[in-house]
């Protein structure tokens, strides 16, 4: 019933049918009583295949700020002429990595600000978790034994949230600037850049 009520809206190839609003409560009564099927798990790939706005998802917005695929950009020849005409989804809450502070920022239009499913079929292969890898432990071990490892830390800290703050990282990973959660300087701090190196234009 909590994959039902949470989670198929999004992961289930097996919909509603037509005229039922997503997210309504038709849907999640007609999942309910499809996940109590025998057959619900056949040909189910899990997921929707479907483009959901970023601030109903409510996870990281990097991804789904990304440029590569827009117009006149280095994928434009890889993206739909519906994907570049999406509208924009509206604000999300950002936190300012100057101030601390959370301020509002207007997503853009033109493709930018959504995510596609993906599949669960396969989730022990690819924690960490969510869309920057916030959540679950980063192993750097890709045997069979170290992804099963990943994902029983991610999976137990999806679904627990009251286990994230734990370390996200194996310890010979402490501090790889690589590993989730990214940490901040205490000082003001910079970076030096010289052209002495550079090629002329």
């Amino acid at each position: 019933m909590v994959f039902a009520e949470r989670c198929a809206g999004c992961n289930s190839s097996k919909r509603p049918p037509e005229g039922v609003e997503p997210g309504s409560p038709e849907s999640t009564d007609w999942f309910r009583r499809a996940v109590r099927r025998a057959d619900f798990e056949e040909d189910n790939y899990l997921s929707a295949d479907r483009r959901h706005p970023a601030p109903r998802i409510g996870t990281n917005a990097c991804a789904a700020l990304a440029s590569n695929a827009l117009r006149g950009h280095v994928w434009n020849d890889f993206s739909s002429e519906t994907y570049k005409a999406l509208p924009a989804v509206g604000a999300i809450r950002v936190e300012n990595p100057w101030t601390g502070g959370e301020e509002s920022y207007e997503m853009p239009d033109g493709g930018r600000g959504y995510y596609r499913t993906p599949s669960l079929v396969a989730l022990w292969a690819s924690a960490p978790y969510l869309h920057n890898n916030s959540v679950g432990r980063f192993t750097g071990d890709p045997s069979v034994a170290g992804r099963m490892a990943a994902f029983e830390d991610g999976i137990e800290k999806l679904l627990r949230p009251e286990r994230r703050a734990e370390t996200s990282c194996a310890p010979d990973f402490a501090g790889d600037p690589s590993c989730p959660p990214v940490c901040r300087t205490t000082r003001e701090s910079w970076l030096r850049s010289t052209t002495a190196t550079c090629p002329s234009a």
